[in-house]
């Protein structure tokens, strides 16, 4: 059992809603973000030059990679009933890790890319929404690997109590919530400017 008496479990589903209502803010403000984007798709002509710049297999490769990270974060959330030892996550934490620097390696390989062609957002309303978008993703995944980095130090040196064990539940949250993000990103950023 997660929280042995009623104190504890109102504070953390305080804390727990608290979060929830910030990922609700956040949720809107990527839809925001792809709603912008979407209607500077069929305003500017020159979407077909990012088009011809978007690679289908780095985007694949970064679906994959977040999806095993939220699969990673879910084996943490299913480990809470089985009373898991801190090791073990520890372990989870450290996968997590490597795959989330890693998908933002590719991330940031994918706009260093388009830099490199010498497409910039001041160069069209396209552009513009474009790295706003992405941008915002790596930023979310950048501040979520440094809370992985402080969660995992946490329960190295203090252990696993219940208050670790809420603010894991948090991070599983937001990594699961950038999943869902993603392959909206995916969807409306990616695919759809391939089939215009």
């Amino acid at each position: 059992m997660l929280f042995d008496n009623e104190d504890t479990l109102r504070k953390n589903n305080k804390t727990l809603l608290g979060f929830w209502i910030y990922l609700m803010s956040d949720m809107l403000f990527f839809v925001s973000l792809i709603l912008v984007y979407s209607v500077f798709l069929k305003e500017d002509v020159r979407f077909s030059i990012l088009r011809d710049q978007i690679n289908l297999k780095i985007v694949f490769l970064e679906t994959i990679l977040l999806s095993t990270n939220s699969l990673m974060f879910y084996f943490s959330e299913t480990s809470f009933q089985l009373n898991r030892k801190k090791e073990f996550f520890i372990k989870i934490l450290f996968f997590s890790l490597i795959i989330g620097v890693t998908f933002f390696f590719v991330e940031t390989y994918e706009i260093s890319k388009l830099f490199q062609c010498q497409f910039f957002p001041k160069n069209s309303s396209i552009f513009s929404a474009f790295f706003s978008v992405i941008g915002a993703h790596s930023l979310h995944v950048f501040f979520g690997l440094i809370w992985i980095i402080v969660m995992e130090g946490k329960i190295l040196f203090k252990g696993l109590d219940k208050n670790s064990l809420v603010s894991l539940k948090c991070l599983s949250d937001f990594w699961h919530f950038l999943d869902i993000m993603w392959i909206l990103i995916v969807s409306v950023v990616h695919l759809l400017i391939k089939v215009i």
